[in-house]
């Protein structure tokens, strides 16, 4: 078959007068060096290139302007990407820390690519790659080397599943959203998954639209492991694998657009948010978490309407949040009767009225509790 621009690898490097200490910076005074050349192992015929092959090897090495940073970074002084100004939210709302990838250039940062079980740079050349033109990051015989079912039994010799790894720190719990292109129709669900931590996540909500798949997901705080997994054939008899025999494009994915939330060390200078019910601010964090017992996200200086500066407030006298459901109460429940609470309460306890103390420790006539219930309800 004749090479096209999926047989393309680009790559970049600093114009060649430049240093810099830091290997992932490839850009000087908003210039780099733009490397073009052929896949390898090479399954097409370099003679037919189609054109759109032939314009991206037109020079295989030339000075070019700096591809795009990733969405809320500026690049520094012509050189390094970095997290753009923080941006100012009026309180309540708050700058949410996100990471967002949708520039496929060159590797973001935290991220490798590699085919389970493979070490050489043969084995390697249909893991997930990055698309000559830096849209997306792709995997699967539709999509690397173009070769179609033609090539599905070179590829199933020597590739196995093809890993493209992330490892990111959530300082609170946070949500992973990504979209990803899949050929054809439902090739995620037979061939893709990810994986957070090693164990396969379940979406909180999952949508497709021609053919571009929507997914969130929600991740605790902390370090993971995120893995996106395109399967060319499974290890395990029960797992599915990619099969493109009888499609003639073949199957594949491109990952186009991956965001977190809270994530440590992220931009700030995206949209501003605020916390919902039963979640606030809790000791002046930079992120919403769930209220602690005895709080909730209601303030009853003002009625018990949620708060308008963020925090969690202490439940007044008379109502406790918490209880068996422990934190992340919108509001404070009132005290029904014959019961009573102190300020900031998590439960609710009967009034000492109805018991007397002994020996530092409190008896209560049941009875006289019931009747107050039953006078109350009857």
């Amino acid at each position: 078959r004749q090479c096209n621009k999926n047989d393309v690898e680009i790559t970049y490097s600093l114009p060649r007068s430049a240093r810099s200490p830091k290997p992932s910076v490839f850009c000087d005074g908003g210039k780099t060096l733009k490397h073009a050349k052929w896949r390898t192992p090479i399954t097409c015929n370099i003679q037919e290139a189609d054109k759109l092959a032939l314009v991206s090897m037109t020079s295989e090495i030339e000075e070019v302007a700096c591809p795009p940073c990733q969405p809320l970074q500026i690049r520094r002084a012509g050189a390094e990407c970095v997290n753009d100004l923080p941006r100012r939210c009026i309180k309540p709302s708050y700058a949410v820390a996100r990471l967002v990838v949708n520039q496929w250039h060159a590797w973001p940062v935290n991220f490798t690519s590699w085919i389970w079980g493979y070490t050489s740079r043969e084995g390697q050349s249909h893991s997930w790659q990055l698309a000559p033109d830096g849209s997306a990051v792709v995997v699967g015989n539709a999509f690397v080397g173009g070769g179609g079912a033609e090539i599905e039994s070179l590829l199933r010799s020597r590739a196995d599943q093809a890993i493209l790894l992330l490892n990111v720190t959530l300082s609170h719990p946070g949500e992973l959203e990504f979209f990803v292109e899949e050929r054809p129709r439902e090739a995620w669900k037979k061939a893709g998954t990810v994986y957070i931590d090693h164990d396969p996540a379940t979406p909180d909500s999952e949508a497709v639209v021609q053919n571009i798949r929507r997914v969130v997901i929600s991740i605790d705080a902390g370090w993971h492991y995120v893995t996106w997994v395109w399967r060319y054939q499974g290890p395990e008899g029960d797992e599915e694998s990619a099969d493109s025999s009888g499609f003639q494009g073949g199957s594949g994915l491109r990952l186009l657009n991956i965001s977190f939330t809270n994530v440590a060390g992220g931009s700030k200078s995206g949209a501003c948010a605020r916390c919902t019910p039963g979640k606030g601010l809790v000791k002046g964090a930079a992120a919403c978490s769930a209220c602690p017992v005895g709080r909730s996200s209601a303030d009853y200086a003002i009625g018990g309407i949620q708060a308008v500066d963020g925090q969690c407030h202490l439940c007044p006298a008379g109502r406790a949040s918490g209880g068996r459901n422990a934190a992340g109460a919108g509001s404070c429940e009132p005290c029904g009767p014959g019961l009573r609470s102190g300020e900031g309460a998590q439960f609710c306890e009967p009034e000492e009225a109805l018991g007397t103390s002994v020996a530092d420790s409190a008896q209560w006539e049941t009875s006289r509790l019931v009747d107050a219930w039953q006078g109350q309800f009857s």
